[in-house]
């Protein structure tokens, strides 16, 4: 008889253990979905998206129509999936950071489809904002340039993206460990063939 009392009581204390699992993801999904990134403070703000709340404010605005908002009552906001690329536009990162965050709480495999929010962010304001030179006189202007400045011959265009690997410095040698403690700098070229 003492068996099957165990048995009741492990079987009380799981289903007392999913009910409160349940009531916490409720209460999470609510503290979420009322939770406004607008109202942290500009510098906070900044540091999270990379944008002061003018600027993502307009951004918002120009794709906000692009964005898919379901009838699904659990469903994230439209509102905080656009700052939630955001934060993975300025981080990289969606796995943990996301998931703790206050204002943005999320699982990853939602994080994870920020293409909800790229997609329409390239249609709207790609073509607006990001060219390649057209004509042979501003690829000559633009390569000129890149010489004067860096020495790397042909080059039209840069960005920071990629890490590559160097040996350790023997000058601010701190300032050059990535995140997986290895010695590198972040570089990524834009090129095009002429």
């Amino acid at each position: 008889m003492m068996r099957l009392n165990n048995l009741n009581v492990l079987a009380i204390n799981n289903e007392e253990r999913l009910e409160e699992m349940r009531q916490y993801n409720i209460e999470r999904r609510v503290l979420r979905d009322t939770s406004n990134p607008f109202n942290l403070n500009e510098k906070y703000f900044i540091e999270l998206f990379r944008l002061n709340k003018i600027m993502a404010q307009a951004v918002f605005n120009r794709i906000s129509e692009q964005l898919n908002q379901t009838e699904n009552p659990v469903a994230v906001p439209i509102v905080l999936k656009f700052f939630a690329s955001l934060y993975f536009y300025a981080t990289g990162s969606y796995q943990r950071t996301l998931g703790q965050s206050f204002n943005l709480s999320m699982v990853q495999p939602t994080i994870s489809r920020t293409s909800e929010v790229s997609v329409p962010i390239e249609n709207v304001l790609g073509p607006e904002w990001i060219q390649f030179p057209n004509t042979e006189e501003e690829i000559k202007r633009i390569k000129a340039r890149f010489m004067q400045a860096t020495g790397f011959p042909g080059v039209i265009g840069a960005i920071d993206c990629t890490h590559i690997a160097i040996v350790s410095p023997q000058e601010e040698e701190q300032n050059y460990v990535n995140r997986k403690g290895n010695h590198s700098m972040n570089v990524q070229l834009v090129s095009r063939n002429i």
